[in-house]
């Protein structure tokens, strides 16, 4: 049997998309961020540091910057840490909530797109310039969304949403 790169690649794109979406090992993206209470956005719960709504921000705007050091040429990312955190510690009513979780879904989306596109080179140099390649890209942000996903969880149950 020989080695079929575009095959193995698709299948590679495919496990890639799943992977950014969980929902097999893990919770399922969506439906944890459409659940949680926007009323308990602000809520600091003992000694976790983090507000749901930091977390939040902080994955869509480090989201954001991986979807756009991909997709955009001379991207210069945010400084670190402050340009990856929002200013606030809770969003200013329920509707900031739901406009980051909705556009966090859509880049979101958009992201499994382009990964599954015939055209994505999972192998390319990352246009980082840290010797990274687009896959290497891709993973790092599954893994840093599911990782933030569930301190998202572990807050929603600590203030008893």
């Amino acid at each position: 049997m020989t080695w079929d790169r575009d095959m193995h690649t698709q299948t590679l794109k495919e496990h890639l998309t799943d992977l950014l979406e969980w929902g097999a090992a893990h919770l399922a993206i969506e439906p944890v961020l459409r659940a949680f209470p926007a009323a308990h956005a602000g809520t600091q719960a003992g000694a976790i540091h983090h507000t749901p709504w930091e977390i939040l921000e902080h994955m869509r705007l480090a989201q954001h910057d991986v979807i756009e050091v991909l997709q955009t040429p001379g991207h210069v990312s945010p400084v670190w840490p402050e340009g990856f955190w929002p200013s606030t510690r809770s969003p200013s009513d329920s509707a900031e909530w739901t406009g980051s979780v909705e556009r966090f879904l859509d880049e979101l989306a958009a992201i499994r797109a382009w990964v599954s596109s015939r055209e994505t080179d999972l192998y390319a140099a990352s246009p980082r310039g840290s010797g990274d390649t687009v896959l290497r890209e891709i993973l790092f942000l599954a893994d840093h969304n599911v990782y933030h996903l569930g301190q998202l969880i572990v807050l929603q149950q600590a203030v008893g949403a």
